[in-house]
């Protein structure tokens, strides 16, 4: 049985007896070489693993103790080489463990009683060690008492704080525990040369807390033959000395340092820009089955890696989260009772890609993701709908233009398209991902330009990725903030309209009317598609084409006339009725009104085309109400141009006869 999701959690290993490696992301040699360096250096040192949470730190330390037990040492004076395992006592401390349910200075104890207790283990000498444990439970007296004095006021606790951290409680411990390894080390009962102490998990802690274990350990384990290796990201110091020294900013940069360099005489960051990505990936991919072996030589290694450096980057606890849900989403699949349409069947491999690239935006920008399952056909995004699901005045600010066009000069061909842009406004106005929006635009761009592409159909296209989206959707984490306040929308709905809508601006792309050289719509999700015919009625003249309608198309005014003068003019055009239906082959229907503000006219669909059918669900019945509109709303404008020009010709006749009756009256 094939695993179906991958578990989150580290590699005890580097090797299997046989051969099989777990070193996926291929960091060994780090591993090796900070091995080598903590059995050879001097001492006392503290080396500093930093790493996000999840970047595979744990796994670095597992790999490092399997090094140092397993390599062969010399000894210097004792004769022949003994395994790395008896010249190197490994002491493995999880912070995180210590924690629960305990004060950070209860914490603290139980450490450093745990280190104790493992020096003393090496060859049973407790003796050795009884020193040590009795200044320990001086300095546990200490922390109780501080625990105690908190109710007290700050006062008291100032006079009882000496005894946790004064000088004579840690320099009396740090004596004893310096005599403990000194006798072990030259103890001839035992082979020890050196301690190498892991503290692993701090990032886990709260960063004050974090932060206070650091500093006590430094001063308490500043001993001869023992080396540190602290498993911490430096952003957690940062966190947890803004108390002290206040949000980090360019005048106190260097205090955090200070600290972080006072404590760690050996900084090393886990080398997630080098990662093997391709390889992780792919395999954590095969080992869920979510690709089959001939879906995965199809595809290119180059492509998935970009996706997943661009979105999630290579943090391995990230990418297990990737694998799972998208072993989630396949299952669902299975068990869902909706019929799985054949083109959708037949583009499978491109729904696995859409799904990937998805997933990868889900987990790394939420807000972005939530505004795409609203509004799917990201590629047809222009200002209009910019305005649309952000402020007006933001969206066009001084700032937000000159840092679109900072970006444009930076890097063009991420910004050279209409989508690209709006992405950028409307990331840039909502100060969403501002610092990511090149690498969104990228994985994007695969998405539209990369897998897309293998999808003939347009129509075909949009339908593949709304459907990607709605899969997705179980494993989406959406708080209150992060959602888009965009009014909900049926998936089927979507799809007819914007298929709808694409087929329409197809059919008139090269019509003689109004609607000729609409190239695309940003808007999809709307019913209906105004049009302004040039010249016509000073531009307040709206025509209207429907989605699904009894009516073929409507003429209207917007910019609103003065109504008598509007119905003036309306009224003028019944007198073409007859042209209209002997031209046109419709009769229009007039909805007009004295001192109404609106005007109407309509052109109804005739009966006997559809009956009460819905156009947009047969492509044969949408084709001629497509080609009745681009064959005849031309000639209705050449009349409704006529009528006006005639309307304002009767206009000035009317004027020069009331000059006329004024003239003779007078």
């Amino acid at each position: 049985m094939s695993e179906i999701s991958s578990i989150d959690h580290p590699i005890k290993k580097i090797k299997d007896k046989d051969g099989t490696s777990y070193d996926i992301l291929e960091t060994e040699s780090y591993a090796k070489a900070l091995a080598k360096f903590a059995m050879e250096c001097g001492t006392p040192l503290t080396i500093g693993v930093q790493g996000e949470w999840g970047s595979g730190k744990t796994s670095l330390l597992n790999m490092m103790q399997e090094v140092i037990e397993g390599t062969e040492f010399k000894t210097q004076g004792r004769g022949a080489s003994i395994k790395g395992s008896d010249a190197f006592k490994v002491i493995w401390i999880n912070t995180w463990e210590h924690s629960l349910l305990k004060t950070p200075e209860e914490c603290l104890l139980s450490i450093i009683e745990e280190i104790i207790n493992a020096i003393a283990a090496v060859d049973g000498s407790w003796k050795t060690a009884q020193k040590a444990k009795t200044a320990l439970a001086m300095l546990a007296k200490g922390a109780l008492r501080i625990g105690a004095s908190v109710a007290l006021g700050q006062e008291a606790a100032n006079e009882v704080g000496q005894s946790l951290n004064g000088m004579n409680s840690v320099r009396t411990l740090r004596t004893a525990l310096e005599q403990s390894v000194d006798e072990l080390v030259k103890r001839d009962q035992n082979s020890v040369q050196r301690f190498i102490i892991f503290i692993d998990d701090l990032d886990r802690l709260d960063p004050a807390v974090a932060v206070m274990i650091l500093e006590l350990l430094k001063n308490i384990f500043h001993i001869e033959n023992c080396v540190f290796v602290l498993a911490i990201d430096y952003q957690v110091v940062v966190k947890g000395l803004k108390s002290k020294f206040g949000e980090p900013n360019e005048h106190n940069e260097w205090e955090f340092r200070a600290f972080f360099d006072k404590i760690i005489q050996l900084p090393f960051m886990m080398p997630m820009g080098a990662y093997n990505l391709t390889n992780y990936v792919e395999n954590l991919l095969q080992e869920t089955s979510y690709f089959t072996k001939k879906e995965m030589a199809v595809l290119k290694s180059s492509k998935l890696s970009k996706i997943v450096k661009l979105t999630i980057g290579a943090n391995p606890r990230a990418l297990k989260r990737l694998v799972n849900s998208l072993s989630l989403i396949l299952i669902q699949r299975q068990f869902t009772n909706k019929e799985i349409a054949k083109d959708l069947m037949d583009n499978e491999l491109v729904i696995k890609q859409l799904l990937i690239t998805l997933v990868c935006l889900q987990i790394s920008f939420p807000k972005l993701y939530n505004l795409i399952v609203k509004y799917p056909i990201f590629y047809e995004w222009d200002d209009e709908f910019v305005h649309r699901v952000t402020d007006t005045t933001i969206s066009q600010s001084q700032e937000t233009q000159t840092a679109l066009q900072r970006a444009m000069e930076l890097d063009e061909e991420d910004f050279d398209e209409t989508w690209e842009q709006s992405l950028f406004k409307i990331l840039w106005s909502n100060g969403w991902h501002k610092n990511r929006i090149i690498e969104i635009s990228k994985a994007l761009s695969i998405i539209k330009d990369k897998v897309l592409t293998l999808v003939m159909s347009d129509e075909l296209k949009d339908k593949l990725l709304i459907e990607a989206l709605r899969l997705t959707a179980v494993t989406s984490v959406v708080s209150i903030d992060d959602s888009v306040k965009i009014e909900d929308q049926d998936d089927d709905n979507q799809i007819s309209l914007i298929a709808f809508w694409k087929d329409f601006s197809r059919h008139m792309l090269n019509s003689n009317n109004c609607f000729a050289g609409i190239k695309k719509r940003s808007t999809y999700w709307s019913s209906y598609y105004d049009a302004v015919p040039e010249g016509l009625v000073d531009e307040n003249l709206y025509i209207t084409a429907f989605y699904n309608s009894k009516q073929m198309l409507r003429i209207t005014t917007r910019k609103r006339m003065e109504p008598n003068e509007e119905f003036r003019f309306f009224n003028w055009l019944k007198r073409y009725t007859k042209e209209f239906e002997e031209i046109v082959g419709i009769k229009p229907t007039f909805k007009i009104e004295e001192n109404r503000s609106t005007q109407v006219i309509t052109f109804p669909r005739p009966n006997d085309w559809y009956g009460d059918l819905s156009i947009p669900d047969n492509i044969e019945k949408r084709k001629k109400v497509f080609d009745w509109l681009k064959n005849n709303v031309g000639k209705i404008e050449i009349i409704i141009g006529r009528a006006y020009e005639e309307y304002n010709a009767s206009l000035v006749i009317e004027e020069n006869n009331q000059f006329d009756t004024q003239d003779i009256s007078g």
